[in-house]
């Protein structure tokens, strides 16, 4: 009598893992730079500066360009 032979599964889970990882990949490079819309990073850039500023010319310290 033949044996019955089960199907391979194998590559329909290989290519399921492909599919999900392109996927996941797709949603986290679109969520990338959310964070830069807030304004927080050019904020913190600006306060930053004015720091920089204040103590070069606090010491005396000026860049001659």
């Amino acid at each position: 009598m033949a044996e019955k032979k089960e199907k391979d599964m194998f590559w329909i889970w290989i290519g399921g893992l492909i599919i999900t990882t392109i996927i996941l990949v797709m949603i986290l490079k679109s969520r990338e730079t959310e964070h830069l819309q807030s304004g927080a990073v050019a904020q913190s850039a600006a306060d930053v500066t004015a720091d920089l500023k204040a103590r070069r010319s606090k010491t005396g310290n000026i860049a001659v360009e």
